[in-house]
């Protein structure tokens, strides 16, 4: 399973859970979801949501 927070600032966590007996890595997820978890992590921080740019962690 890969949870996503905002680096460095308190923000919501974005939870992305793996089929059970699969052994997937992150490189299996396509990049679009990835990037539509980081974007909904940014969105849901207080202050990370008014930065133009900031770091989630994954």
């Amino acid at each position: 399973d890969i949870w996503f927070h905002v680096d460095k600032l308190s923000s919501a966590h974005v939870y992305v859970r793996l089929p059970d007996g699969h052994d997937l890595s992150i490189d299996a997820i396509p990049k679009e979801i990835i990037n539509e978890c980081a974007q909904l992590t940014a969105e849901n921080s207080i202050k990370g949501c008014k930065l133009h740019s900031l770091s989630i962690c994954y």
